[in-house]
């Protein structure tokens, strides 16, 4: 029998492609929905909508501008809040999502080079202004990152294509945005995947621990 918190929690996972989240994301499914209700889902393509907006924004034969690409980025967000995020929170599960806003932020902010402002403009207009309870960012050199993407089985994505340059400055985008919040926690990426996965689940405990209007 799953306990029922008293107002949804919003956790989301964040880091460059790479870092470890979706590997976390099961594992923190795992693991917390043995107490909680708990819902998992990502960014792009958690929705039906999402999964056609993933396919152009991840595997396009077609190159897209940086803004498409941002403003598609932006209409799966606005889908995901809709079907997804909000029903759910508003039904007292804990939500976790593998990336939100903060990654448009990363790389199209500062990946691509796209107003900032404009970017967080929109990202509070589709998300209605709901924002996670606490972040987790996997931080990990972007030169291990890269060597994991490539180690991989599956076709690339159209961004995990990109060069080492993008990648360092969606990095350092990473480390500006969550420099000085206290609504993050930062887990080493760069350890092996199971000491990964056990600081993430004690991390997330411990701030469910510290949540007492909700837990």
């Amino acid at each position: 029998m799953c306990s029922r918190i008293k107002r949804g929690i919003f956790l989301t996972l964040e880091g460059i492609d790479g870092s470890g989240k979706s590997s976390a994301l099961k594992a923190l499914y795992t693991e917390l929905s043995l107490q909680y209700n708990v819902i998992a889902t990502r960014e792009p393509g958690a929705t039906p909508i999402g999964k056609h907006i993933r396919d152009v924004v991840q595997s396009s034969s077609e190159p897209l501008c940086p803004r498409a690409e941002f403003l598609l980025f932006a209409a799966d967000r606005a889908q995901h809040f809709h079907e997804i995020v909000l029903p759910y929170l508003a039904d007292s599960y804990i939500v976790i999502s593998d990336r939100m806003a903060d990654s448009s932020l990363a790389y199209q902010g500062y990946g691509r080079g796209l107003d900032k402002e404009f970017i967080k403009t929109v990202n509070e207009w589709v998300t209605r202004g709901v924002k996670p309870d606490c972040t987790f960012y996997l931080r990990t050199d972007q030169t291990v990152a890269r060597e994991r993407v490539n180690r991989r089985l599956e076709i690339k994505t159209t961004i995990e294509k990109e060069h080492n340059d993008f990648f360092q400055r969606v990095t350092d985008g990473f480390e500006a945005i969550f420099n000085g919040r206290s609504d993050v926690i930062v887990i080493d990426a760069s350890q092996n995947q199971k000491k990964v996965h056990e600081d993430i689940i004690q991390a997330v405990y411990t701030f469910l621990s510290f949540t007492k209007d909700a837990v």
